[in-house]
């Protein structure tokens, strides 16, 4: 039994460790106002388990290079999305390099 406790405590002290620079993360773009409808004076928590699973089930990253086009040889990165309804991966975001920063490329309308 104590052996049991003890592996219940490591794992919720790992997912705690894990959960807290995502957490600074999101309070940070609270904090400076980055998203429409959240400002400084929004709070938000964690529940464990969590209260709801969201729209996807697992959300990656894919790094690559272009070829041709407006952003011939730069790097890219893919925020991908894996749909819980559909079981495909989705596009969430697209960013490159520019003027040495990092820049979300805007969806077509």
């Amino acid at each position: 039994m104590k052996k049991l406790i003890f592996i219940a405590s490591v794992a919720l002290l790992q997912f705690g460790c894990a959960t807290v620079p995502q957490s600074n993360a999101i309070q940070s773009a609270v904090e400076w106002g980055s998203y429409d409808g959240i400002n400084k004076d929004s709070e938000f928590y964690v529940t464990v388990p969590a209260s709801h699973s969201g729209p996807y089930s697992s959300v990656s990253s894919f790094n690559f290079q272009m070829r041709d086009g407006k952003f011939k040889e730069k790097d890219v990165s893919a925020i991908l999305g894996k749909s819980r309804k559909t079981g495909e991966w989705e596009v969430l975001m697209l960013l490159t390099k520019k003027d040495g920063h990092w820049a979300v490329l805007p969806k077509k309308k």
